[in-house]
């Protein structure tokens, strides 16, 4: 998917305004970006896994 949406705004959000149909089964979020898991054992954190050629980490 696209990491941001036309306005720049990242599409990865803490939490869904949606209705969910399949709350809690997403392991691996993949963009344009990055790649990174959802580590839900611990407080459903996200883990950079792997940035696209090009992207430079922030600090």
């Amino acid at each position: 998917m696209d990491h941001a949406n036309k306005h720049g705004e990242s599409k990865v959000l803490e939490r869904c305004s949606l209705p969910l149909t399949g709350a809690g089964v997403v392991d691996m979020i993949i963009t344009d970006l990055c790649v990174m898991t959802c580590d839900k054992a611990n407080g459903g954190g996200l883990t950079l896994i792997e940035l696209a050629p090009g992207i430079a980490k922030a600090a």
